[in-house]
């Protein structure tokens, strides 16, 4: 299994270099890795940027400008290579069929010959980024047939039938995610702009965050059984799991089905975006590849994951307070909750200034109590002796219980009517 480069080894790589070009063409997984990652102006940063004469000049790229540079050349391969700020502004405003009308199509004088396409291809690491980073010469293989010969040294990438197991962790924690994914690299990618692994970033440092493909590329069904094993291992080990959908989940399904009607229509049938993800992860899934999510799951209940509570954003929460009693009891002691489970309760308390001690005696009054029962959601008194048990327990010892029994009924009363 290809072993990744870090970030240390693409900047040692791109130092060796003096253009971006001769890095490309000499160590190309490294200069894939660093736009993949976000780091190319860090590692280019030393790299002299190259400029036409006429940016030289400082010439502002208008329609005019560009139709006069384009006419200078005769395809549209050479004009890209020595105007590259007027082929850009051509794309960019729509003039570049205009601009390039009198271009040959193929590329100018460049011949794609067998010996030509098999050095084009030794830059590339798989298919997808040889047909991507250099068109001309894939189709000329394609053609020729001479794909094959030419992509013996690549590696495989998977598809809708094949997948890899992969998984994030964090050093000298537990913490783990578990998934599947058909391309690794973009996978990791994509996962570096996620609200999760920021937050992983932000609490532990970018060089704590470990990304590791586990598998091959192997047949669907057996990476989704290896993923399920894997991830009931970690849950053994007493690992936390930052995965939201379901051990196995491919990721893909057939949307073509799903129309607005019927992912609002199946939406309804459920009560959380994380029920309606379970037991319907097409329509889910086109709700948020179509940008419907927000008022599809407007009428479903929201549950903070786990993942957002950040070390951060808990002492935030805890500094709001004077005592831990009144965090504790604060909005249902969600945050509370979160840095019991996370094992940061001590850390919190002494970082926040929280008060261990008991409130002061009949610190409580019955008007606070019925202030509280009005203005919870609470429709039985059990729920709120369960929600406000230190409230509950001034009423019992001041003999008012059937204070907030009588407040509670009307709400429910009037929430029936």
């Amino acid at each position: 299994m290809r072993k990744k480069l870090t970030k240390n080894e693409v900047l040692a790589s791109a130092k060796k270099y003096k253009s971006k070009t001769e890095w490309k063409n000499n160590h190309y997984s490294a200069y894939y890795a660093a736009r993949m990652n976000g780091w190319s102006d860090e590692a280019t940063a030393h790299m002299p940027q190259k400029k036409s004469a006429w940016d030289k000049r400082g010439v502002k790229w208008t329609k005019t400008n560009v139709l006069k540079s384009a006419k200078e050349y005769s395809s549209k391969l050479d004009w890209k290579k020595s105007q590259t700020g007027a082929y850009q502004a051509a794309k960019k405003h729509g003039w570049f069929e205009e601009a390039t009308a009198h271009m040959d199509d193929l590329g100018g004088s460049l011949k794609w010959t067998k010996p030509a396409v098999l050095k084009e291809a030794k830059n590339f690491e798989t298919k997808v980024e040889w047909a991507q980073f250099s068109a001309s010469s894939y189709v000329a293989a394609l053609r020729k047939n001479w794909v094959e010969e030419a992509s013996v040294h690549m590696r495989s990438l998977g598809h809708e039938y094949k997948r890899c197991v992969y998984e994030i962790s964090v050093s000298n924690e537990k913490i783990s995610y578990i998934g599947l994914t058909f391309n690794f690299d973009e996978r990791i990618a994509a996962h570096k702009h996620t609200e999760r692994i920021k937050n992983l970033i932000e609490d532990y440092g970018e060089n704590s965050i470990n990304y590791h493909q586990l598998t091959d590329y192997i047949d669907s069904e057996q990476a989704q059984i290896l993923e399920s094993k894997l991830v009931q291992q970690r849950t053994a080990e007493g690992f936390t799991l930052l995965n939201i959908a379901k051990a196995g989940s491919l990721g893909y399904k057939n949307d073509r089905k799903w129309t607005k009607a019927s992912v609002f229509a199946d939406a309804k049938k459920y009560n959380s975006p994380s029920e309606w993800k379970k037991n319907s992860v097409g329509a889910y899934q086109k709700a948020r590849k179509m940008k419907w999510f927000t008022e599809s799951t407007a009428h479903m209940s929201k549950k903070t994951p786990d993942y957002y509570w950040t070390f951060k954003k808990i002492l935030n929460a805890a500094q709001n307070y004077e005592t831990l009693k009144a965090w504790r009891e604060a909005e249902g002691g969600t945050s509370y909750q979160q840095a019991v489970k996370k094992k940061l309760i001590n850390e919190i308390i002494e970082k926040a200034g929280l008060k261990r001690g008991h409130a002061k005696k009949n610190s409580m009054t019955l008007e606070q109590a019925i202030e509280l029962a009005k203005n919870s959601d609470c429709l039985t008194v059990r729920a709120w002796r369960q929600k406000y048990p230190t409230a509950y327990k001034y009423l019992l010892k001041t003999k008012n219980t059937h204070e907030i029994a009588r407040v509670i009924k009307e709400k429910r009363e009037l929430s029936s009517d």
